[in-house]
């Protein structure tokens, strides 16, 4: 990856919490952006040149993101997890995370997550700390909503879906398969 990807920077970092190890590698950065991509994400070809053209769409956004999506290589298990995460009984308004919008727009962690966000490093708080290191998951919406609260703007780009790996059955369905 470093030879496609000049200035990447790798590091291997002690056991910790998501937030500790997310803080660390947002300090590490060296980028006036940091984009979040989770290690079971597919990221289909057009995403980076949307990134791209959202950037240059929204320049005053704090954050930029998209839905994730169930993978449709993904077992009947996960499909069925992403079918009711996708829905309005199972994840409420959440549901906005799996599902996306009609169009880009405004929006806050109810349409976020971590999986696949771009932060713009000028808008974030001056902390070492943007992430809490005590919660075991979903440290990112604290720290979403407390841009929110400072009032920068956070916008959900439906174009900027990734395919995200549900979690198996415990029954060996753990990796996407052909169906």
């Amino acid at each position: 990856w470093k030879s496609r990807l000049p200035g990447l920077i790798v590091a291997d970092i002690l056991k910790s919490s998501l937030g500790a190890a997310r803080n660390f590698g947002a300090e590490a950065a060296r980028y006036p952006s940091l984009l979040f991509l989770d290690d079971d994400v597919l990221v289909p070809r057009h995403f980076f040149r949307a990134l791209g053209e959202k950037l240059d769409r929204f320049p005053d956004a704090a954050a930029l993101g998209g839905p994730n999506r169930t993978p449709g290589m993904s077992s009947l298990f996960q499909r069925c997890v992403g079918h009711v995460l996708a829905s309005r009984f199972g994840a409420g308004p959440m549901r906005r995370r799996y599902r996306g919008l009609a169009g880009d727009c405004a929006s806050d962690d109810t349409a976020l997550m971590l999986c696949n966000l771009l932060l713009r490093r000028a808008r974030l708080p001056d902390s070492r700390r943007l992430f809490p290191e005590d919660m075991e998951r979903n440290e990112e919406n604290f720290l979403l909503d407390s841009l929110r609260v400072r009032g920068e703007t956070l916008i959900h780009c439906p174009d900027l879906f990734v395919d995200h790996e549900r979690r198996g059955d415990g029954h060996g369905e753990d990796r996407p398969r052909d169906l």
